[in-house]
């Protein structure tokens, strides 16, 4: 309610008070939207910085998910820490300073420095992310509880609602989230972000300063306590922790299915951080959705996120616009459900609310942790997806339905466990071949179906159910090959399998194949899958005279590629993933073979861009790109900057073939445009309406320098054709548009 002037001297002074209270009220509301649309801008856009060094790994994402999420627990943390031991004055100067330190250090540094011998992850979190971003995160994060106490001392129509100020930092959030793939990302550079942003920042503090409530009018409702004002039980604490907890590592488990499986791109980063966040905005509004609703909308994602871990490990691939509106649906309704406990625990008096707040971004922050850095060194396959499915139906639940968890979810988890491992091998047994894969998924998954919604009458049970789920589908994947496995290995790239079927070795990165080799007969040595002499790499390669020649390969893999090299030649291996020369070397034998013709095979564990930017000048006749995180694009391979590196790298009649081929991307008119801009001519071939049975479909782009006049006629000879137009705008280390790129694949049918 707006308090009564009581210096009213004039007919006009109660109006003129309360238009000055409205526009506060205004300034409050602007200045919390504006907080949060910076902070959630500034994560895709280094995210993005920092792909040209770390492009192909799930790593980028994962780190700064957890950065941001440290950086909004450090910022609730020094919230609540003023608001128990400071008065408003004293606490209103902290925050200012807080606040204006960031203006030293801008325009915003988004410029990568490569170098340094510290681990990936500690460079990108130290070396990188603390320096340039943490000050501006920090400080970023108190303004949304900083002015809800500013807000309970001015007189103002939002001084009895400080909540709703929470709501539009939200609606914030996902205005960044949204506008940034669609509109920031494909028409202003990086370098123009920055500045953008930076100019947004200091409009933030200019009304931040306009909205410092007046001396003498301010109502300090939060003075500062050696305790908390209104007792909190440990048991709300824990509560609050768990459901951020479940939805956080849900939100970053569906991000890492989507980016192994498509793209490790901002685009596809942001749309399920942008559905977690909405989820805060429907439930923390106006008008949150009935309770009976969200419950129901609740049991059926996990349902349908139940289904989803099943498919996955049956290496059962949907089309990629079903998969990221499935994994999307899951994660709004799981995260529905638990911003609805939320809403309903969290403390009913304005003193308690920051503690609730730093509960929950405690929770967002483990739950990040998790999945990003623990995950990969505890679990063998992504089980923290149904893990936090677990997790989340769980924290739902009252402690009455947890107590009668057993009676009601025991026979549900032991269908849902059967229904994983024994159905799947009992399919295997009696039906091999490529047929049991089509049995599998309606054998295996109606029962876990039944199995989930019965469950999901009690969220208890349901947490029960996707245990068992968790538990049995870490044997799933093994019945789905048919064969004996091998190997299974996961690390902060992803995970690694190599199994054995009906004579043939296969290496399987996340969902994606990544080669496969002959065990044993005459065609052991030559290559399979994408690199068959029948595709036109293999077809190129298999022409020209490569012994004694120079070559470079970015991307290990099976190490197929190494079959076209002999006496003399010398071939260098760019792998980014230290994991990866193991296990092609002792599984498969293409290495090793190259190496007794006579090959001289050299591996370098790095960024494959940055290893050619170190080779000598001209050091290559022929250069192979094919660096793939499972199904995902490098984007930092494909721009202008990595082109001239390429050309640099190669000599004049050399020739860079790139691999691009992608279930849900057409990279072929921006990788040839790009190739223009940098002074290289594109050419592209496929083997569509010729598969060998040995081979797969594949798609290739050759760069060649415009003097090569007997390349270029050799290549046509050979199928190699230009791309047509009119092609779009290049790529550079500043820009990319792969929603282009995404909406190029759908209308080509991908």
């Amino acid at each position: 309610m707006d308090a009564p002037s009581s210096c009213a001297c004039t007919d006009g002074a109660p109006n003129a008070s309360r238009f000055v209270a409205g526009l506060a009220s205004s300034a409050y509301v602007a200045a919390a939207f504006i907080g949060a649309f910076l902070l959630f801008v500034v994560q895709p856009m280094v995210s993005k910085a920092i792909l040209p060094v770390y492009g192909g790994s799930s790593l980028v994402w994962g780190a700064c998910m957890v950065f941001f999420q440290g950086a909004l627990l450090a910022g609730y943390a020094i919230s609540l820490w003023t608001h128990r031991k400071m008065g408003l004055r004293r606490a209103m100067l902290v925050h200012l300073f807080i606040l204006a330190t960031p203006l030293l250090f801008l325009p915003l540094d988004v410029s990568v420095h490569q170098g340094g011998t510290a681990p990936p992850g500690a460079r990108l979190l130290v070396a990188w992310l603390f320096r340039r971003a943490a000050l501006a995160a920090v400080a970023l994060s108190t303004v949304s509880l900083v002015l809800q106490r500013w807000v309970r001392a001015t007189p103002g129509r939002l001084a009895s609602r400080p909540h709703l100020l929470y709501a539009a930092s939200n609606t914030g959030s996902i205005s960044a989230l949204l506008l940034y793939p669609f509109v920031l990302e494909p028409f202003l550079d990086l370098s123009m972000q920055a500045f953008a942003w930076s100019l947004a920042y200091v409009v933030l503090l200019v009304l931040l300063i306009a909205s410092l409530p007046r001396r003498g009018h301010e109502r300090d409702d939060d003075v500062a306590t050696s305790g908390f004002p209104v007792e909190i039980r440990p048991s709300a604490y824990i509560r609050w922790f768990l459901l951020s907890f479940a939805s956080c590592a849900l939100l970053l488990a569906a991000t890492n299915r989507l980016s192994f499986d498509l793209a490790s791109i901002p685009f596809l980063w942001v749309l399920p951080l942008s559905v977690y966040l909405g989820c805060f905005v429907v439930s923390f509004g106006s008008r949150p959705p009935r309770q009976e609703c969200t419950r129901r909308f609740f049991g059926w994602a996990l349902t349908c996120g139940g289904l989803l871990c099943l498919v996955s490990s049956l290496r059962m691939s949907l089309p990629a616009p079903a998969a990221v509106l499935l994994h999307l649906a899951v994660l709004g309704g799981v995260c529905l459900g638990c911003t609805e406990s939320l809403v309903r625990s969290r403390p009913g008096h304005a003193q308690g609310m920051t503690s609730f707040y730093l509960a929950v971004a405690a929770g967002g922050f483990a739950g990040s942790f998790l999945v990003a850095w623990v995950a990969p060194l505890c679990f063998k396959w992504h089980a923290e997806y149904p893990v936090a499915l677990a997790l989340a139906a769980w924290a739902v639940s009252d402690a009455g339905s947890r107590r009668a968890w057993v009676r009601a979810g025991l026979i549900p988890a032991l269908v849902a466990f059967g229904s994983v491992t024994i159905v799947p091998l009992t399919v295997r047994q009696f039906l091999p071949g490529a047929a049991s894969g089509l049995v599998m998924v309606p054998a295996a998954g109606l029962p876990l179906a039944l199995a989930l919604r019965r469950g999901s009458s009690s969220a208890s049970s349901a947490a029960a159910v996707l245990a068992a789920v968790a538990l049995g589908l870490g044997f799933t994947e093994s019945a789905a090959t048919g064969g004996s496995e091998i190997l299974r290995l996961r690390n902060y790239y992803g995970t690694y399998r190599v199994f054995e079927d009906s004579g043939l070795r296969y290496l399987q990165h996340g969902n994606t194949q990544h080669g496969r080799q002959r065990v044993a007969g005459d065609g052991a040595g030559v290559p399979l899958s994408y690199y068959h002499p029948s595709t036109p790499a293999g077809d190129f390669l298999s022409s020209r005279i490569l012994p004694g020649k120079r070559a470079a390969m970015v991307g290990l893999g099976t190490g197929a590629l190494a079959a076209y090299s002999g006496s003399g030649s010398v071939l260098d291996i760019y792998e980014l993933d230290p994991a990866n020369e193991p296990v092609a070397r002792k599984y498969f034998s293409y290495l090793g073979d190259a190496e007794e013709r006579g090959a001289l095979v050299r591996l370098h564990v790095c960024d494959g861009r940055l290893g050619l930017a170190s080779a000598a000048k001209a050091s290559y006749d022929v250069i192979i790109v094919d660096a793939f995180s499972s199904g995902s694009v490098p984007v930092h391979l494909l721009t202008k900057e990595a082109f001239e590196t390429y050309r640099g790298a190669m000599n004049t009649d050399g020739i860079c073939l790139m691999h691009l081929s992608n279930r849900a991307l057409n990279m072929v008119p921006f990788v040839a445009s790009t190739a223009a801009e940098a002074g290289l001519t594109a050419l592209t071939a496929s083997n569509a309406g010729n598969v060998h049975p040995d081979a797969d479909l594949t798609e290739w782009v050759a760069l060649i320098n415009h003097s090569s006049v007997d390349l270029r006629r050799a290549l046509e000879m050979r199928g190699w054709v230009d791309v047509p137009g009119p092609l779009p705008r290049p790529w550079t280390d500043n820009y990319s548009n792969l929603a282009a790129a995404w909406l190029a694949g759908f209308r080509q049918g991908k």
